[in-house]
């Protein structure tokens, strides 16, 4: 909950610094501007904390903060029955994404020692369970995939490779310290997240009893994140995700005192447009090699979405007797989803579009989807486009009971409603987008 403006001026701030070097601040002013109109503005500014250092390069640091926030409130009352206030806030965030710690790589386990892989995890127990098809934890591609990596590590996909490999095989492991990680150095370690909303509030006392509320509000988030997920200082597992979302809502609604009786009745409308592209970074860990040469290191899948909500809703509290109150509320919501779903290759090889271009017949050329349809096995070259229509009836009943000394003694009953969603996930077939 926000601060308001205030009916006189006022004006602060704090300042604090902690450990790491991170320095909070924050400041306010508020005050009236005329007779009916009064306003509030703050700013919050955080920088610094690097906390995290790296295993293999202690010099190097990570984990600072890099936040800018700020609001600004207007209250606006022409009249006795006539109030608004607009609120505008924003942040921008290009804080460091937090690194990860290495534990192991499990295809280091070996029933031996291997001369060929100097990083063997020699557990014959475990490597029995991970290969013994009888076993719980049997993984049936474990074998080749090991065998993958240790011929690379050997240099039997080239120098780049063998690289990549022996530096994910070697990671330190972390020692049970919360600020020992490890990171790639040239993969850019922090987010950048911009953010911003408006929104306006009306209030109309239409008579003493009753009041009717509008709440319009725009908001936009531009969001773009690197995490590096392998903790080791190779590109082994990057990943990126980045993308806009943009949404507009509306809410009307009435309300009301009767007596015993208070209620509410509205509706309201949502528009939101989204586009997400998740783009992750294999190098090293790619295990992928359909064909000889054709290793995929990249991948990219991009979700746009077009989400339309309606709803309707009611709510009643009736006082049946002093302290002892009934109720209810019912609301209807109707939901309509479009998405255009893409996977595509971004990389100026072109393996993966090269591969399924020629498993299906059909050339990809660079930027097309290669998602394959099942049923014709042949590639749908643009966003496969995928609805989802989805209406609900939620409600909820309930009794509340207050005693003398400020003690309250309820019973509740409800149904909810969470919307279905589409998301960024890879896929090679059309159908996984069900």
């Amino acid at each position: 909950i926000a601060a308001k403006p205030t009916d006189q001026f006022e004006a602060g701030g704090n300042i604090s610094y902690e450990r790491f070097g991170l320095i909070d601040g924050s400041a306010y002013v508020s005050g009236p501007l005329s007779e009916t109109l009064k306003a509030r503005v703050a700013v919050r500014g955080v920088s610094g904390g690097e906390w995290q250092y790296s295993l293999t390069r202690p010099e190097d640091r990570r984990g600072a903060t890099r936040l800018l926030i700020g609001r600004a409130l207007i209250d606006w009352t022409p009249s006795d029955r006539v109030a608004f206030t607009l609120n505008v806030n924003g942040f921008r965030d290009r804080s460091d994404t937090q690194a990860q710690q290495y534990e192991e790589n499990i295809l280091n386990v070996s029933p031996a020692a291997n001369p060929n892989n100097p990083y063997a995890i020699v557990d014959p127990a475990r490597y029995a369970a991970l290969t013994n098809p009888s076993s719980p934890g049997y993984d049936p591609s474990f074998i080749g995939r090991q065998q993958l990596l240790i011929a690379r590590l050997q240099g039997a996909s080239g120098p780049e490779l063998q690289q990549i490999t022996n530096g994910s095989l070697s990671g330190p492991v972390a020692p049970r310290n919360a600020r020992a990680a490890d990171w790639t150095s040239e993969w850019p370690r922090q987010l950048d997240k911009k953010y911003y909303q408006v929104a306006l509030r009306g209030g109309i006392d239409l008579t003493d009893d009753i009041k009717l509320t509008s709440i319009t509000a725009y908001q936009r988030l531009d969001s773009d994140v690197y995490q590096d997920l392998d903790a080791t200082a190779v590109v082994a597992m990057d990943y990126r995700q980045f993308g806009t979302v943009k949404s507009f809502s509306q809410e009307l609604r009435l309300s009301g005192e009767t007596g015993r009786l208070n209620w509410i009745v509205g509706g309201n409308y949502d528009h939101v447009k989204q586009d997400e592209t998740a783009e992750p970074h294999f190098g090293g860990l790619s295990l992928t090699e359909p064909a000889p040469g054709l290793i995929f290191t990249v991948a990219q899948n991009r979700l746009t979405q077009n989400v339309k909500t309606l709803a309707a809703f009611a709510n009643v509290e009736f006082e049946i007797v002093d302290n002892l109150t009934l109720q209810g509320g019912i609301r209807y919501t109707d939901v309509n989803r479009t998405a255009g779903i893409c996977s595509s290759d971004p990389t100026a090889a072109q393996n993966i579009s090269t591969f399924f271009g020629a498993i299906t017949g059909v050339p990809i050329a660079p930027g097309q989807c290669y998602q394959v349809d099942v049923t014709t096995f042949r590639p749908v070259l643009t966003p496969d486009i995928r609805t989802l229509d989805e209406n609900n009836t939620s409600w909820r009943l309930g009794i509340n009971y207050t005693t003398g000394n400020g003690g309250l003694l309820y019973a509740n009953a409800s149904r909810g409603y969470k919307a279905g969603i589409f998301s960024t996930v890879l896929c090679s077939f059309t159908i996984q987008n069900d």
